[in-house]
């Protein structure tokens, strides 16, 4: 009862001078204040609660995972990822990567930002996009990255093998041999047909399928549990 009693006269205290109590400032913070908990109210069996308080968001205000208040419509659309912060300007030239690449700190003047999410301090992005402490970023960047038919990893991109354009170059133990397939990833120029690459297949539909007048069938790379997988044969206007 001695310690409940003491508890409300610091609580009193406090209020009168203007340091804690419903609608006090909270460290300077703005849109919040604070507030007495609405479970304290006392009962018969308790009529002297020891009530805890709380800074919390002034009535029209919500509290933002920066830990601000702000208006509902201020609130950001994009949700950030585990161990990320939001910034209103993101740049992906100053997110720190585990594997930099040469480019990485020059940004553009001025610079190009949109809404998006840093790593926190501390963390790093791997290759997926995740943000982890560099000690558990991969030994390789290329170590958990599958790229499609007719490219390679390197240091964490998916770029065009570097082999030769046809069948002749490839030499395939599967049932279907080699096969010109085009692939899930297209890496010629825009706007124009996505080139061929050769690629062992364990089926060649195209060598039963009929297209019209105009038409040829070409092999279209698709994904599988277990590669190599069997292209779908499509009918696509013939190649000049």
């Amino acid at each position: 009862m001695v310690r409940a009693i003491l508890l409300i006269s610091l609580l009193v205290g406090a209020v009168s001078a203007g340091v804690v109590g419903p609608g006090a400032p909270c460290g300077g913070r703005e849109n919040e204040s604070f507030q007495l908990s609405k479970a304290c109210e006392a009962t018969c069996a308790n009529p002297v609660q020891e009530c805890l308080g709380d800074c919390v968001c002034n009535e029209g205000y919500v509290r933002n995972a920066q830990g601000n208040c702000v208006k509902s419509e201020d609130c950001s659309v994009v949700q950030c990822a585990l161990n990320e912060v939001y910034t209103s300007c993101y740049q992906e030239c100053e997110d720190k990567k585990c594997f930099p690449s040469d480019t990485d700190g020059l940004c553009g003047i001025p610079p190009e930002c949109v809404p998006g999410c840093y790593c926190k301090r501390g963390f790093v992005r791997t290759p997926q996009g995740k943000c982890v402490k560099p000690a558990n970023c991969p030994s390789n960047p290329c170590e958990l990255i599958r790229c499609p038919a007719g490219t390679e990893c390197v240091n964490g991109d998916c770029v065009p093998t570097n082999t030769g354009s046809d069948c002749s170059t490839l030499a395939c133990l599967t049932p279907g041999g080699c096969a010109m397939v085009q692939p899930l990833v297209c890496t010629g120029p825009v706007n124009t047909p996505c080139p061929l690459v050769p690629m062992c297949v364990n089926a060649n539909e195209c060598w039963h399928t009929r297209c019209s007048l105009g038409y040829e069938c070409v092999l279209q790379e698709t994904a599988c549990g277990s590669p190599p997988c069997t292209p779908h044969a499509t009918c696509q206007l013939a190649r000049i």
